[in-house]
């Protein structure tokens, strides 16, 4: 089972280093956009009770460091940082999403992102994704579900729908617990890792 509707490439003979080139270029034309800071206050909001000072963060496909920083101002964590592919994203660990460090396994108390649909293939990296959060550590994911009609490029690599998400998120082994859901701007998912 998929969390996507749809995915844009095969992930078995994709070519990778064209990949990152068009996920570059992507970002070059939208590194300048900044969500507002009341979509990062409202996931903050549903994140608090669950979180101790001592925890760390970091913010998947960031884009610029706008996000990574409402968080910081928002949450009194010890730690939250950024991840890009793009150099110019000046984000604190400069890597695909795709591909993270295997020294990463269970080492994020908390994982957010609203760039899954960026990803060579959703449902591989959701769990790449789980594979950073500690036990009992949390995965927020936030999601622009699409119509019937949605569609998959090269650069917006999976689409969803409600549908596929509620889905996978029910037939997930276990793996995860859906702990909220807010749809006030995307579809947030927070999920604790079991």
């Amino acid at each position: 089972m998929n969390i996507q509707k749809r995915t844009f490439y095969d992930s078995q003979s994709i070519n990778k280093k064209q990949y990152a080139q068009i996920q570059i270029q992507r970002h070059w034309i939208k590194r300048t956009k900044c969500r507002t800071k009341q979509f990062y206050d409202n996931v903050s909001n549903l994140l608090k009770p669950h979180l101790s000072f001592h925890s760390k963060m970091i913010c998947l496909g960031t884009r610029n460091n706008h996000e990574r920083d409402v968080f910081r101002k928002a949450l009194s964590l010890d730690e939250i940082s950024s991840c890009d592919i793009a150099p110019s994203s000046k984000a604190n660990f400069v890597m695909d999403f795709n591909n993270l460090p295997a020294e990463w396994k269970n080492s994020w108390d908390i994982v957010y992102s609203n760039a899954l649909d960026h990803a060579i293939d959703a449902t591989t990296v959701f769990y790449h994704w789980l594979d950073i959060v500690v036990p009992n550590g949390y995965l927020i994911l936030g999601f622009v579900p699409t119509g019937e009609d949605g569609k998959v490029s090269e650069c917006d690599c999976n689409d969803f729908s409600t549908n596929s998400i509620e889905a996978f998120l029910d037939h997930n082994d276990q793996k995860v617990e859906v702990i909220e859901k807010d749809f006030t701007d995307y579809h947030h998912y927070f999920l604790r890792k079991k």
